[in-house]
């Protein structure tokens, strides 16, 4: 990442602190796990499907500091890429690493977001090598179809300057020049990465194939727990429309759980319904 963006960082994530990573259901927030057990060492030790929160700990009581990855989390220390300030003058998690919340993008200027992956950005912060193969860095901007923006006009400039002058990727931007959308969209369905993690009898599962993926990737994906994950947290997600329906105002007052802006003047948040 560039050193003008580094600076703007929170500096938890190069601590020696340890961190339980919250695991969500897709592929970016499972490489993004496995990067951060590479770098620092974290284990998967929750798995938050956007209606519940499970644990492998048992006793809750003694626990390491949660880190939350490719989640929009109101509180504590996260990794994501989603845009979650209403405005210019709202306020969100100061703790969270997002480029969307670092660069003040807003609903107001929703156009100007950073779409690419969280994977992409914790790959930038901890200054990784790409991957060697050209698939293998091609796959990389299949996450998230990170790789989209280069094929529209309105989006081609903001999507160039996220990769070369924030995240200092100038090696992926290379690859999108020389390929197509076509070819990206071929490769998703060739790696299976719309492929979901689910909870299903006590155990967090996927059917993405983890092996593959991680060879062209250069990381080790099998980093999901063989234990059993017991339920901790039911909650209620709600959409509603930023300009006409008060109600979500009124919700962020009370206290939510995560939140972010999912298409413009529509935001979608979650709710603790149940603790267990």
């Amino acid at each position: 990442m560039r050193e003008e963006y580094a600076q703007l960082l929170p500096d938890w994530y190069m601590g020696d602190e340890e961190h339980d990573l919250v695991l969500s259901d897709d592929i970016d927030s499972l490489a993004s796990c496995a990067v951060l057990n590479m770098v620092k060492g974290w284990k998967v030790g929750y798995f938050y499907d956007f209606n519940n929160i499970y644990t492998k700990q048992k006793d809750t009581t003694k626990k390491n500091r949660r880190c939350w990855v490719d989640i929009a989390t109101y509180k504590g220390h996260a990794f994501d890429n989603h845009v979650s300030l209403i405005s210019d003058w709202d306020t969100w998690n100061t703790d969270m690493i997002n480029l969307n919340l670092m660069c003040q993008v807003t609903n107001e200027n929703y156009t100007d977001k950073y779409a690419g992956s969280t994977l992409l950005t914790i790959w930038s912060v901890y200054d990784l090598p790409l991957p060697e193969t050209e698939e293998g860095k091609m796959l990389l901007l299949c996450i998230d179809s990170a790789y989209k923006g280069f094929y529209s006009d309105r989006f081609h400039d903001i999507q160039k300057h996220y990769l070369i002058d924030v995240l200092g990727l100038e090696g992926l931007y290379s690859v999108i020049q020389r390929h197509t959308a076509e070819e990206f969209e071929d490769l998703i369905l060739e790696y299976g990465l719309r492929q979901k993690i689910t909870y299903y009898d006590r155990a967090i599962k996927t059917e993405l194939p983890l092996d593959k993926i991680g060879q062209a990737l250069g990381i080790d994906l099998n980093i999901m727990p063989e234990s059993e994950f017991f339920l901790i947290r039911r909650l209620v997600q709600i959409q509603a429309d930023i300009k006409e329906d008060d109600e979500y105002a009124d919700d962020i007052s009370q206290g939510i759980k995560t939140l972010a802006i999912v298409y413009r003047n529509k935001v979608k948040y979650s709710k603790i319904k149940e603790r267990r």
